[in-house]
C-alpha cells in the first residue's frame, strides 16, 4: 500500500515535463555541517548526495545521523514532494564503513558498533515506510548499507555502471 501511495503522488510530476527540468536545475546548493552530505534543493525535490568517493561513499555515523534527521525534517515540509539519493564518484554507496567497524571491535566498542548498525537498519526502515517518493540513482558500486537505504525507498534506478 506504501508504494502505491508513494507511485501515486509522483504520477503528476513525471507526466509533466517540468518535473525533469526542475530535476536538473537548483535553486540552491548547501553543505549540511560537513561536505560528506551535500543537499540540493530544486523547487520541488530535493537531492542528496553522498560525498565520500575515497571510501566509496560508505555509510558512517555522522552521515547516517544526518540522513535520519533530513528524512525526518522533511516528512511534513510541503516544499520536499520527492527525495532523489545518490553517490559521488565510482559508487553510490559500498555500505557501511567495514573498516571503521573492524577498528572499533578491535579496541573493544561493541556497543559504539552496534549503535551504528541500529541507525544504518532504522534509515532503511525510515526510507522503506517514507510516504513520499524516494528514487535512489544507484550509479557505480552499492553494496551491503547502500542497498539497505536505496532498494526500500519508492524508486531505485541502476545504470550500466552499477
Amino acid at each position: 500500500m506504501q508504494r502505491f501511495k508513494s507511485s501515486f503522488l509522483l504520477r503528476p510530476f513525471v507526466r509533466s515535463r517540468l518535473f525533469i527540468s526542475q530535476c536538473n536545475r537548483y535553486t540552491t546548493l548547501s553543505t549540511i555541517d560537513d561536505p560528506e552530505l551535500v543537499e540540493r534543493k530544486g523547487s520541488n525535490t530535493t537531492t542528496l548526495l553522498l560525498n565520500r568517493p575515497s571510501v566509496l561513499n560508505a555509510l558512517n555515523y555522522f552521515t547516517v545521523s544526518r540522513l535520519l534527521q533530513l528524512y525526518s525534517s522533511w516528512e511534513d515540509d510541503p516544499h520536499v514532494r520527492c527525495v532523489v539519493l545518490k553517490g559521488e564518484g565510482r559508487a553510490f554507496c559500498a555500505g557501511g564503513n567495514v573498516i571503521n567497524t573492524y577498528n572499533m571491535i578491535k579496541k573493544g566498542n561493541i556497543d559504539d558498533c552496534k549503535e551504528l548498525y541500529q541507525k544504518i537498519y532504522s534509515l532503511a526502515y525510515v526510507i522503506g515506510t517514507y510516504l513520499k517518493p524516494q528514487v535512489a540513482l544507484l550509479n557505480g558500486i552499492t553494496m551491503g548499507g547502500g542497498a539497505a537505504i536505496s532498494i526500500p525507498g519508492t524508486f531505485c534506478v541502476a545504470t550500466e555502471r552499477t
